[in-house]
């Protein structure tokens, strides 16, 4: 079972990375999820993300139709 953290972790890594411009849905989305997530100001990104949280992240990817080896390490 995947926890909360790692899906709220992954989401916001994927908005950063895929929105369309501030005035797109996937902004406001980013907006909405940072009430709760906020990264440490030394957290890099894709690299430091969970393991539970890059499957999300990737799955998100392929979804939405993006490269997913984009991030693969």
């Amino acid at each position: 079972m995947v926890d909360r953290w790692a899906i709220l972790e992954a989401y916001y890594w994927f908005f950063v990375y895929y929105h369309g411009g501030q005035g797109s849905r996937s902004y406001q989305r980013l907006c909405r999820i940072r009430r709760w997530y906020k990264p440490h100001l030394l957290h890099t990104g894709y690299n430091d993300l969970s393991e539970p949280a890059r499957e999300i992240f990737h799955q998100l990817e392929w979804e939405a139709g993006y490269d997913v080896h984009y991030f693969r390490d």
